[in-house]
C-alpha cells in the first residue's frame, strides 16, 4: 500500500469496513490493470449493447494479474461482472466444464 492510499483511508470520517475491505483485499489486485478505472467498464447495465463490458474485457487481456483475477473469480460463484477478462457466464460454463 502506498502512501497516499494510506493517508485516505486513515483520514477523519472514513468508514472503518472500508478500512477493513482495503486490507483484507488481496495483494495481486493492487497490481491489477483495473485498479482506478470505473466499474461501468466492467459491469453491464440494463439496455447496454456491451460495448463497455468488451473494452473491460480488453484491459483484462493486458493485466499482468489476469490469472489470479480469473482463480478468484472461478472460486467465488456469486461473482458478477468482468473478472480476469472472463464474463459471469462464460465462468459459469466453465465451472459445469471442470466438474
Amino acid at each position: 500500500m502506498d502512501p497516499l492510499e494510506v493517508e485516505l483511508l486513515m483520514a477523519p470520517g472514513v468508514d472503518i469496513s472500508l478500512l477493513r475491505g482495503y486490507v483484507l483485499r488481496p495483494a495481486w489486485q493492487r497490481r491489477a490493470a483495473c485498479r482506478g478505472q470505473g466499474p461501468e467498464m466492467f459491469f453491464a447495465r440494463l439496455g447496454d449493447d456491451g460495448a463497455a463490458v468488451q473494452a473491460g474485457k480488453a484491459v483484462c487481456q493486458t493485466c499482468p494479474v489476469q490469472p489470479e483475477c480469473l482463480a478468484f473469480a472461478l472460486a467465488d460463484p456469486m461473482s458478477r461482472g468482468v473478472w480476469g477478462g472472463t464474463s459471469q457466464e462464460t465462468r459459469q460454463a466453465m465451472r459445469r466444464a471442470s466438474a
